[in-house]
């Protein structure tokens, strides 16, 4: 079952001066990565130029990373195309306790939890050079200066600014990590940040067992299908059936209103969603691998910066 590649990371950032950013924070540090990545990589980033129409996209590793669409990404499920309306982005960035505004004084430092996804593992040096680069370009409206200082890996220590080297560079997620070490008969799901679904383009405010469960296999299953780059395994509907394996179903997810101001979009965006906890009781040895699977990716929309983030908690 686990085709997925994943790359768990904690990005340790130390600030130049004193950081204020507000909440939803990572949404702040994904804008500041895109931005920098695109100046970095774009041959064109001094004119105004549609990515999607430029002829360098394919070959691109900002297009690749940040805007990705169906077109420049070899996809060998071509069922794929009526099912996507936006392509899922190859990278996960979290703030720990970043709902509400993130303060951090000069000279001390903080992390970031990344998740690379697939093919996009083998582009974590370009991860570390956009990061790197805010030391220049800064984050937030002020432009408050930050600094790579180190990156983790489950292996230990993979980057160090001291020596500016890579080391130990060997990527995916240790297979018994997603192993059950007893047979599971009830977990709870705590979410962090609030899952967002939608339905007919409707925001879901209450959640079923079937409509749980087919937005963890959705996920995972347009994760692996769009970022993997060894064939998957096929027979995704014998894993959406699984929820016949949970015999009790227990919501405790409360409507949470949020929104976050875009600079790039000048308006207000509505990040409402379910926070709180589901139980789930029954023969769950086949569900946790994706369950498990899909604490690392997140689920819902708007997984990039943060959005549908869960913990496991055994019963």
């Amino acid at each position: 079952m686990n085709d997925l590649r994943i790359y768990p990371l904690k990005i340790y950032l130390k600030a130049q001066e004193n950081l204020s950013l507000p909440s939803f924070a990572t949404n702040t540090i994904r804008g500041a990565f895109g931005y920098n990545l695109k100046n970095l990589a774009c041959v064109y980033r001094n004119v105004k130029r549609n990515c999607k129409k430029c002829i360098l996209r394919k070959s691109c590793v900002y297009s690749r990373i940040f805007e990705s669409t169906i077109d420049n990404i070899h996809i060998e499920n071509s069922n794929l195309n009526n099912l996507l309306k936006d392509v899922p982005d190859p990278f996960i960035f979290y703030i720990p306790s970043e709902i509400n505004r993130f303060q951090v004084k000069a000279n001390k430092m903080f992390y970031i939890d990344i998740v690379l996804i697939g093919n996009i593992i083998e582009d974590l040096p370009w991860f570390i050079v956009t990061f790197n680069h805010l030391q220049e370009s800064g984050l937030g409206k002020n432009f408050q200066k930050v600094i790579v200082d180190s990156v983790e890996h489950f292996s230990g220590q993979i980057y160090s600014s001291v020596s500016e080297t890579l080391i130990n560079y060997l990527p995916g997620l240790p297979e018994d990590v997603l192993l059950p070490d007893s047979d599971i008969s009830k977990l709870t799901l705590h979410f962090i940040t609030p899952l967002r679904l939608r339905i007919q383009n409707n925001v879901v405010d209450s959640l079923g067992k079937q409509l749980f469960w087919n937005a963890i296999v959705r996920r995972w299953f347009l994760v692996n299908e769009v970022w993997n780059v060894s064939s998957s395994y096929k027979d995704y509907e014998y894993y959406f059936k699984l929820h016949h394996q949970i015999t009790d179903f227990k919501s405790d997810m409360k409507w949470t209103r949020y929104r976050r101001y875009s600079t790039r979009q000048k308006k207000w965006i509505n990040l409402s969603g379910l926070q709180g906890q589901v139980t789930l009781s029954g023969s769950l040895n086949e569900l946790y691998p994706i369950l498990k699977l899909t604490e690392y990716i997140n689920v819902g929309k708007s997984t990039s910066y943060g959005m549908g983030k869960f913990k496991i908690l055994r019963g």
